[in-house]
């Protein structure tokens, strides 16, 4: 009780996770009950963790290996829920950070981030709105960061709000260009949505300058950067040929890197002069 106490959403998280388990076993026993593949319903409830573990056991395995590895993937979808909504450490001084303003920017830009890509995953949404979403939130976060870093940050700061912002105008022209444009203007746009993991990258730069945020954060976000960067290449850039091409499992891999790196940086996120104040990263 003690880790649901210390959150700040920590009681809602439960609720949202024991709401999910009934959601997911009332599902599960109407597709038993109307003669449908209770398995394959499992499989899409349990996204994008299942999209991991079936690329190395395959969906039409045996019963007896296929629920064991569904249950253990249910396990860690509800530990993921869990982690995306139970918000930062409640914690006395909390007041003073929630009342900076680049703090609250970004660090409901990050949980907004999460929620998007989790909620995406389980519920595909429509393309357009995917698209809106994706856009809007790139250039809050480019924004919010570009406020947030301190100010002797100069040079790193422009280039967060550059990259950022023609990363979300890519993803912009990607959705207008695709499938109907010129194969050449689609090669340039794919080149431009490469930047968003430039973008990216240059983030967690910053956080590793930036006192705010502890090693495994940084070190998420440089494993969502190389999967998320190696997946959009193998699947965009170039073709090497591969029978059965792993960047769909890659890519899963880079969702997951990346709804835990948005959500501990969201988390973490502290106002400067508490950091002065406690003179430690946050734990």
């Amino acid at each position: 009780m003690n880790a649901v106490r210390e959150r700040r959403f920590g009681l809602a998280a439960v609720y949202a996770a024991v709401i999910y388990l009934l959601l997911v076993f009332l599902l599960v026993a109407s597709a038993l009950s109307s003669g449908q593949d209770a398995i394959a319903q499992l499989v899409r409830l349990t996204f994008p963790v299942s999209a991991v573990t079936f690329y190395v056991l395959p969906i039409n395995s045996s019963p007896v290996i296929s629920v064991p590895v569904l249950l253990l993937a249910l396990v860690a979808q509800v530990w993921l829920l869990w982690v995306v909504i139970r918000g930062p450490v409640a914690r006395g001084e909390e007041a003073g950070a929630g009342t900076d303003l680049g703090v609250r920017v970004v660090r409901w830009g990050l949980y907004t981030f999460a929620a998007a890509a989790f909620l995406n995953q389980l519920v595909r949404l429509p393309s357009n709105v995917s698209v809106l979403l994706g856009v809007l939130l790139e250039g809050w976060l480019a924004l919010g960061f570009f406020r947030l870093l301190p100010r002797e940050f100069r040079f790193h700061r422009l280039f967060l709000v550059g990259s950022g912002m023609v990363a979300a105008a890519a993803t912009f022209l990607r959705a207008l260009t695709f499938p109907f444009g010129p194969p050449v203007v689609l090669d340039v746009v794919k080149l431009l949505q490469f930047v968003g993991f430039v973008w990216l990258a240059s983030v967690v730069v910053a956080q590793m300058r930036d006192r705010r945020w502890s090693t495994p954060t940084i070190s998420l976000g440089w494993v969502a950067v190389l999967l998320g960067a190696v997946a959009f290449s193998l699947d965009n850039l170039f073709d090497f040929g591969l029978p059965d091409p792993p960047f769909f499992t890659l890519g899963q891999l880079h969702v997951l890197a990346s709804i835990l790196w948005a959500v501990r940086s969201a988390h973490e996120l502290v106002a400067v002069h508490q950091v002065e104040h406690d003179g430690l990263k946050t734990p």
